[in-house]
This record gives structure tokens, C-alpha cells and sequence, in this order.
């Protein structure tokens, strides 16, 4: 027995041990990696914008409406960013209107995802863009519907001669679990208020409601409507022939096809592309072109502008509304008390409170409800809806 109690003492102190090792060394290797992270944070080199350069507006991964400034994590995945900030693209987009030094825009757009809301703020900022009378000039292997809205803006739209364009419309295709459901014997118990809260049907039924069929329609066609019709303004077309396009599936058809019905200006391979940039800056097809990314231009000084005394604040409310004192997403005391500081200074004379949110807790959406509304006993309140 007293061997016994010896080898399992032994071996729960060796386990200790282990263990105790084993996190040391973690702990060890993680703040080396964050040092390291941190440390080529910091070297980065400031970007220097050269004369007579284009703006390289790649569009790529999620837009969101911000992302966190200076976030280091981001090193450790590498590569492509999985993720865009609207307002750093609006923000590059804007410098290069204002700086002599840029003379337009090479417009990518690959596969990429955004709300149809953040769409239409880039693309009005290309259209603001061109109004300065600068170029923009749109090349995709492949159009998604998305990227074919923006690049519409663009004085003249290329495609690889093996490319495909892809404009549609939009549809809303619900999937419904109740059956499903059924077989495993689980039943759904709802309770809900008012004839258009359709969020849980797909639990409990196994088609749309006439209500939710009404919603839907208004809303996806209210958003084609809009998107057809900027796409046929910037290309000369009517609305009408968008509508036919989209029904003839663009996307199985040949470039000659496009350009045919004049979705695009002219087929060219990236190369090719490239040359024809170079001719609008005046510079040799040798040459590499002066360019400039989103991310690069965020360096890219402006004009100082003296604080002032009478200022609007710029107040992001994005993601999920939760209760909870943390700056990411939407949390009830993080916000009340930022709105408590806007109200106080005597400096912010008004306030903008922009808002891209799908919702969240009512309980949390009341208390910066009643913030908001202190506010605005005191200062005007602009809501600006994602």
C-alpha cells in the first residue's frame, strides 16, 4: 500500500510538473510571436505617394463597415485581408480625388461581399470621384453582380476575353426546417406579436406567409429598382434592357455577347489592360505604374484642419446590440457612456449617429434609446442607417 500511495504521488507531481512546464513554454512562445507581431507593426514604412500614380481599388473579402485600426492579429493569418473597412475605401477614394498627385482610379472588383447599403456608398463616392474629371477604368476576369454595379461608374469597362459577367436581379429563396424538424420529433413553440414577424417560419411552416411574401417583394424589388437604374444611367442604357440582360443569364453568354449589349467597352487581357493605363498617364509600357492601395493611401497626408470649437461628432454604432461595457459591437453602457461625453463637451455642437446593425436586445436598444434621447434635448441628432 505504501508503494502504492509513492508511485501515484510520484505521478501526479510529474504530471504537475509537466504541466506547469508546458504552460510556461506557451506562455513563452505566444509572447514571443506577439512581440515579433508587434515589433513588424511598428517598423512599417511610411508610403510615399508618387506623382502622376492611380488609386488600385482591389475590392476583395467582407467590406464591413469599419474594421479596428491597427489590429496586429491580422499578421498572423498572412496573406489577403479577409476583411475591408467602408470608410478606409471612402476615405482613400476621397484623398485621391483631393491629391493632385493621383490622375484616377483602376477600379478590381473580385469576389467580395457587402450589403447592398454599403455598395451604394462606395458608388456614389466613384461617381463624386469622377465628377473632379479624373478616370476611372474597371477590369474583372469575372463580374459578379456586386462588382458589375460599381464598375458600371468606371468611363470604360474591360473584361478578359475569357470572362464572364454575372447581372441577374435578386431573388429570396427561404429554406424551411419544419418537416425536418418533425421527423426528429422536435416541435416548434412561437410566440410572436404582429403580422410580419417572419424570422422564425422558417421553424414553423413550409412556405412563406402571404405577409412575409409582401415584405420580401417590396424590399428585394425596391433594391433591384435601384440598382438597374443606376447600371443603365452610367451606360447609356434603359432600365428595360437590364431587365432583359438579367433574364438571358449574362454569365453563360460569350464577351462578344457583352459587348453587344454594351455591358462592357472592350475585351482585353490584364496585360493589355495595364498598357492602356500607362497611355492615360502618358508613361512608357514599360514602366510600372504609380499606384497606390486603400490601405496605402490611409498614410497619405491631408491638409491639417485646426481643431475647432464648433465640431460634429461622427458616433458607429455596428453589429449586434447587446448589454455589456466593450467598445465591439453594440453594447448598451459602452454607448451610454459615450453618448454622456458628447453630450457634455461644449465643443460637439451636433452629432452623427451612424448605425449598421441587424438588431439585437431590446433591453440594450432602450438604454441607448434614452441616452440618445438626452442628447438630443441638448444637440441635434443626425441618424445615418447602414
Amino acid at each position: 500500500m505504501k508503494d502504492f500511495f509513492k508511485m501515484m504521488f510520484a505521478s501526479a507531481l510529474g504530471f504537475i510538473i509537466a504541466s506547469f512546464i508546458f504552460s510556461l513554454i506557451s506562455m513563452l512562445i505566444m509572447f514571443a510571436m506577439m512581440s515579433s507581431i508587434m515589433g513588424s507593426f511598428g517598423k512599417q514604412e511610411s508610403f510615399v505617394l508618387q506623382n502622376n500614380s492611380i488609386l488600385n481599388l482591389r475590392l476583395e473579402g467582407a467590406i464591413q463597415e469599419r474594421i479596428a485600426e491597427n489590429d496586429p492579429f491580422t499578421d498572423l493569418v498572412g496573406g489577403v485581408p479577409s476583411a475591408m473597412g467602408m470608410n478606409d475605401i471612402i476615405g482613400a477614394i476621397r484623398k485621391a480625388k483631393n491629391n493632385d498627385k493621383i490622375k484616377g482610379i483602376y477600379l478590381d472588383t473580385r469576389l467580395f461581399a457587402a450589403s447592398t447599403a454599403t455598395l451604394a456608398e462606395i458608388r456614389q463616392e466613384l461617381e463624386d470621384f469622377k465628377e473632379s474629371g479624373k478616370f476611372i477604368v474597371a477590369y474583372a476576369d469575372t463580374y459578379t453582380q456586386n462588382g458589375y454595379y460599381l464598375a458600371s461608374v468606371a468611363d470604360k469597362v474591360a473584361i478578359n476575353p475569357q470572362g464572364m459577367l454575372d447581372v441577374h436581379g435578386i431573388a429570396s429563396v427561404p429554406l424551411f426546417y419544419k418537416d425536418a424538424l418533425q421527423k426528429l420529433g422536435i416541435e416548434m413553440q412561437l410566440f410572436k406579436v404582429g403580422t410580419y414577424k417572419s424570422f422564425a417560419e422558417p421553424y414553423t411552416q413550409t412556405e412563406m406567409s402571404e405577409a412575409n411574401r409582401e415584405q420580401v417583394n417590396s424590399f428585394i424589388t425596391d433594391i433591384w429598382n435601384t440598382m438597374k437604374t443606376d447600371m443603365a444611367a452610367s451606360r447609356n442604357m434603359e432600365t428595360a434592357q437590364i431587365d432583359s440582360i438579367a433574364n438571358l443569364f449574362p454569365m453563360l453568354r460569350k464577351t462578344d455577347f457583352l459587348l453587344s449589349r454594351n455591358l462592357v467597352d472592350t475585351v482585353l487581357y490584364e496585360s493589355e489592360m495595364k498598357d492602356y493605363v500607362r497611355e492615360l498617364l502618358g508613361i512608357d509600357t514599360d514602366t510600372k505604374i504609380p499606384s497606390a492601395t486603400v490601405a496605402e493611401m490611409k498614410s497619405v497626408k491631408t491638409p491639417a484642419i485646426r481643431k475647432s470649437t464648433n465640431s460634429i461628432a461622427l458616433l458607429y454604432a455596428t453589429g449586434g446590440i447587446v448589454s455589456g461595457n466593450r467598445p465591439n459591437g453594440i453594447q448598451d453602457k459602452y454607448f451610454v457612456n459615450e453618448i454622456e461625453k458628447l453630450r457634455k463637451d461644449d465643443d460637439i455642437k451636433a452629432v452623427v449617429f451612424r448605425i449598421n446593425s441587424g438588431g439585437g436586445s431590446a433591453y440594450a436598444s432602450e438604454q441607448i434609446w434614452k441616452a440618445i434621447s438626452g442628447l438630443k434635448s441638448e444637440k441635434p441628432v443626425v441618424v445615418s442607417m447602414g
